[in-house]
């Protein structure tokens, strides 16, 4: 089981890459914290977020944010088919 995943993009939008790190935790545990605190489904607070950023004008997330994703061994998120 993993511990930790991350997930990054680029928005065109924005012309920023965005990176979030999330908690690999039980959808149950997910639901009973977004419930006990109120949740309003923005995904900017996401129960399982651990840790985000969005990069101006660049391709790529910061070296900081790197750090954190290899030091936590968190593995890129893959959706399930």
């Amino acid at each position: 089981m993993k511990k930790f995943v991350y997930t990054t993009f680029y928005d065109h939008g924005t012309e920023s890459t965005i990176t979030k790190v999330f908690a690999d935790i039980p959808k149950a545990a997910i639901d009973a914290i977004a419930e006990a605190d109120g949740w309003d489904g923005c995904h900017w607070d996401a129960p399982a977020l651990i840790y985000c950023e969005q990069v101006y004008d660049s391709p790529y997330m910061s070296d900081e944010c790197d750090q954190l994703i290899r030091m936590l061994g968190a593995t890129e998120y893959e959706e399930e088919e």
